[in-house]
């Protein structure tokens, strides 16, 4: 038996840390876990995961990439908010529901989503980009 729950916003601004692989004993995370973590560049999540939840990674300005569990149903809002350096992102099937501003300033990330996927509002939008504001396109499958 391991750690099942992180709590809310624990390591919330972390700037040390780098590499994140959390153990497959984990069932619940919390919002703002790795918020703000601006070195964080990889990030691997545990199979048992369901629900990734709201601003998990806001902010984390040097996320390249995340292996999200083949299992996954919910990405929450804001949940890779103002990764802009976001490129890898393996979206699973099992995938039923993108919050609101979900991959805001992704503008890296291409994703394709079966069409049975219900999308939040403005969850692609790329923040003002000299003077106009675009909106990301999605595919869907």
């Amino acid at each position: 038996m391991g750690i099942e729950e992180l709590c809310y916003g624990v390591f919330e601004n972390c700037k040390n840390l780098r590499e994140i692989i959390l153990p497959n004993s984990l069932k619940t995370i919390k919002d703002y876990l790795f918020s703000g973590c601006l070195n964080l560049n990889k990030a691997t999540l545990p199979n048992n995961i369901k629900i990734i939840s709201d601003y998990l990674f806001y902010g984390c300005e040097n996320l390249e990439e995340v292996i999200l569990p083949q299992n996954v149903e919910t990405i929450g809002n804001s949940s890779f908010a103002g990764c802009g350096k976001l490129a890898k992102l393996d979206i699973p099937l099992s995938l039923k529901n993108v919050g609101n501003y979900a991959f805001n300033a992704c503008d890296r990330l291409n994703l394709q989503l079966c069409s049975n996927v219900n999308i939040g509002y403005e969850c692609w939008m790329i923040w003002e980009f000299a003077g106009k504001c675009l909106n990301k396109k999605i595919k869907n499958l």
